[in-house]
């Protein structure tokens, strides 16, 4: 038994200093290409489906020409009209997987890539719902408290709470349009969102049809018997 630990405890070990390396190695080679500077982020809620435009700024060298974009594909929240701002700029090998969404971004005759600006739209099915947003393998230049700038313009009539990341938020209300701001000293791979919608008139009879027919008619008994009140007494 004692051996078999010893074996085990080794192998663990050995492992272990594997994934270390190859952190360390992809880590060297990401710096190699070049820096992740900024990135900003526009949410728009004020539709049915929600629209979001990315803002990625680099620093490569001038002999690379391509980035690789990601985003976690989650429960609820589906992504989709993925498109590149930027007529200079294509789209190369998208894959789709079930955990994760990633493509390949590129210069055409490989001029040296500087930015990045996408935009998408996420239809979510429930009231708390993931904003899924894109990343890159590249390192942070630096880890300002503006590194990473995000807004979400909302109705001024929506009770929103953002449950991540957990950050002080600014509001600016202009006629019907409310917009949020915030920043991060990094770029989230997501944004965890929870809507709670306002009872209005509307909503609160289709929720309650059988219990207002109800009321009504209890009322209209009501109504009747007290017109009656005189004859049903004398007979």
């Amino acid at each position: 038994m004692g051996v078999i630990k010893k074996k085990e405890l080794l192998l663990y070990k050995l492992l272990k200093n594997r994934i270390s390396f190859l952190l360390f190695f992809c880590t060297i080679v990401s710096w190699g290409q070049g820096q992740l500077t900024g990135v900003s982020t526009k949410i728009n809620m004020l539709n049915s489906s929600i629209h979001i435009d990315q803002e990625f700024i680099v620093d490569l060298l001038d002999s690379i020409n391509t980035i690789t974009l990601k985003a976690l594909n989650f429960r609820g929240a589906t992504l989709s009209n993925i498109t590149i701002n930027d007529d200079d700029i294509v789209m190369d090998k998208e894959v789709d997987t079930q955990k994760l969404k990633q493509f390949i971004v590129a210069t055409r005759d490989a001029v040296p890539l500087k930015k990045v600006i996408l935009s998408y739209t996420i239809q979510a099915t429930n009231s708390e719902f993931y904003i899924p947003l894109f990343f890159t393998n590249l390192p942070a230049a630096n880890s300002n408290i503006d590194f990473f700038k995000g807004s979400m313009q909302v109705n001024t009539n929506t009770d929103y709470n953002m449950l991540f990341p957990k950050v002080t938020l600014s509001e600016i209300e202009d006629n019907a349009v409310k917009e949020v701001m915030f920043n991060l000293p990094a770029l989230p791979s997501m944004i965890r969102i929870q809507i709670n919608q306002e009872e209005n008139i509307l909503n609160f009879w289709d929720g309650n049809n059988v219990d207002i027919l109800v009321a009504l008619l209890f009322i209209g008994i009501g109504i009747i018997i007290w017109k009656n009140r005189k004859r049903l007494a004398y007979g």
